[in-house]
């Protein structure tokens, strides 16, 4: 494994100090954020039809199906910093290692993200933008997101968009998210999100050529307790995904021409550990603190091992 584990602490322990080093005012802006380390297990499947035609002939047909197990280690940070006028800065920094059963792949998932926002005492409106990697391909994000605050409620939406620098591909995303508070350590969230995207590239120069079409419906539930009298909370998560998608191809000359259709699932459970910087508990964290997430289906979380829509 890498030294991904430390990148997130380190970088957000930077951002903070250099955020706290800002423009003395009557009324001192808040510092706040955390740190956590996690590991994951998933599982993932896919099942498609082919259809293809052969030098003009066909069409003729083919089933596939095949499926994969995953692990994962890694740690995020966030550093935020709120102003008395409700303006605020966050930055989150996650890495993690991971290693799919089949052909017993590695790779590394790296994200960096900074929002900015307006928060009063019932909600919050913001924009943040990010950066990522996954193994070598390296992704944007740009987005919106919106928080509403009712008693023990938190309702949390975002829409973003991504683009890659491989493949041509990009997406559209969209999340909802409710957070509700048993009492102020004890939180469950729950979350559901549907991201659309296309690709299209082209292999041995330009002589093969490829473009299709990807959905990703994903879901989440999430428990999380904050030990008394520590800063400290432990949490465990699950993240579901389903992936319709088809892909035409064909050839230079034409020999070939086919076009796959069929979707992919996958399965993943987290459980990890985080520590608190001047939280006193989760819903003042979420009223005042670090509560923004980074939802790109490229390199955020719940494509810590499969990648986008599942898959890779």
């Amino acid at each position: 494994m890498k030294s991904n584990y430390l990148k997130a602490a380190l970088l957000v322990s930077s951002a903070a100090l250099a955020l706290s080093a800002g423009p003395a005012s009557a009324t001192p802006p808040v510092l706040s954020g955390y740190v956590d380390a996690w590991g994951a297990l998933g599982n993932s499947s896919y099942s498609e039809n082919e259809t293809y035609y052969e030098d003009g002939d066909g069409p003729y047909f083919n089933h596939n199906h095949d499926s994969e197990n995953a692990n994962s280690l890694g740690a995020d940070g966030r550093a935020n910093i709120q102003w008395d006028s409700g303006f605020g800065i966050q930055l989150d920094a996650q890495g993690s290692d991971f290693k799919v059963s089949h052909d017993s792949y590695t790779g590394q998932m790296n994200d960096l993200a900074a929002h900015f926002y307006q928060r009063s005492d019932d909600m919050l409106w913001g924009g943040f933008a990010s950066v990522g990697s996954d193994t070598g391909t390296r992704y944007g994000t740009l987005g919106l997101e919106f928080q509403k605050y009712c008693n023990q409620w938190t309702f949390y939406a975002q829409a973003s968009w991504s683009g890659g620098d491989r493949y041509g591909a990009d997406s559209w995303n969209f999340n909802a998210q409710a957070r509700y508070f048993f009492n102020p350590r004890f939180l469950l969230t729950a979350g559901i999100g549907y991201d659309t995207g296309t690709y299209s590239y082209s292999e041995d120069g330009g002589y093969y050529h490829y473009n299709g079409h990807v959905a990703n419906w994903n879901w989440t539930l999430r428990a999380e307790y904050m030990l008394a009298d520590l800063p400290v909370s432990i949490f465990g998560e699950y993240n579901g995904t389903y992936s319709p998608y088809h892909e035409h191809y064909d050839e230079e000359d034409y020999y070939y021409v086919g076009t796959y259709r069929g979707h992919e699932q996958s399965n993943l459970f987290m459980v990890g550990v985080r520590l608190f910087l001047n939280q006193q508990d989760l819903q003042t964290n979420d009223r005042t603190g670090a509560s923004l997430e980074d939802f790109n289906p490229w390199t955020g979380k719940t494509s810590t091992i499969f990648g986008y829509g599942g898959g890779d």
